[in-house]
């Protein structure tokens, strides 16, 4: 299942930037699942404004987002670590609704053949 974020300009911008630094300061051996992750998530947001990502893309997102708020925030601009953190916050919402929506583990009750009525 993938979830369809609906992204601004600008925040299709913030978040490019955020994923692109969270790629380059991650492993650079690109052999790790991580890494693989990442760059998979990032193609996908490089490709469209209105990326399908699944839930490990999410929480990558999320995680770039707020790592570049952390550096923000050691720069002590506090505009921009709070547009992060927004954002940041704003993803991660929509992930837990969207993991909350297709829990495999939450089955859905449907009529059998002995419930039925004619």
């Amino acid at each position: 299942m993938k979830h369809q974020l609906n992204l601004l300009p600008t925040e299709h911008r913030v978040i490019l930037a955020a994923v692109r630094s969270y790629r380059t300061a991650s492993l650079k051996d690109g052999k790790s699942y991580l890494w693989k992750q990442i760059d998979i998530a990032y193609y996908k947001l490089i490709y469209s404004m209105k990326p399908r990502l699944d839930g490990m893309e999410m929480i990558i997102i999320v995680k770039a987002l707020r790592r570049r708020a952390n550096l923000f925030m050691l720069l002590k601009k506090e505009t921009e670590r709070n547009l992060y953190l927004e954002l940041a916050n704003q993803i991660d919402l929509e992930k837990q609704r969207f993991q909350e929506q297709n829990n495999p583990l939450r089955k859905r009750k449907t009529a059998s053949a002995p419930t039925l009525t004619a």
